[in-house]
């Protein structure tokens, strides 16, 4: 019996870190607008790492909210934020 707790307890931690690895989802944060008041205030204000973040915040929120289950995850690995100036098509 202690063997199994023992396996137990040293199987989960990897479980989880493999499940949790699948539905991993990249998060790219690019500012092209650097010379502008707005690029240097996003930089100096936000900055990449806190826009990943909120956008991971955000990403769970949504699947939550309409209870989205690992499968229906699947096809989405990366989530784009690109700031520019300017209307650009």
């Amino acid at each position: 019996m202690a063997r199994f707790l023992l396996l137990l307890l040293f199987a989960s931690p990897l479980a989880l870190a493999i499940v949790h690895e699948t539905q991993a989802i990249d998060y790219i944060v690019e500012n092209h607008a650097l010379n502008t008041a707005g690029g240097v205030c996003f930089r100096d204000e936000l900055g990449v790492d806190y826009t990943k973040q909120r956008m991971r915040n955000a990403t769970d929120f949504i699947w939550n909210l309409f209870n989205e289950t690992t499968v229906a995850k699947k096809g989405h690995p990366a989530l784009k934020l690109v700031r520019r100036s300017g209307f650009q098509q």
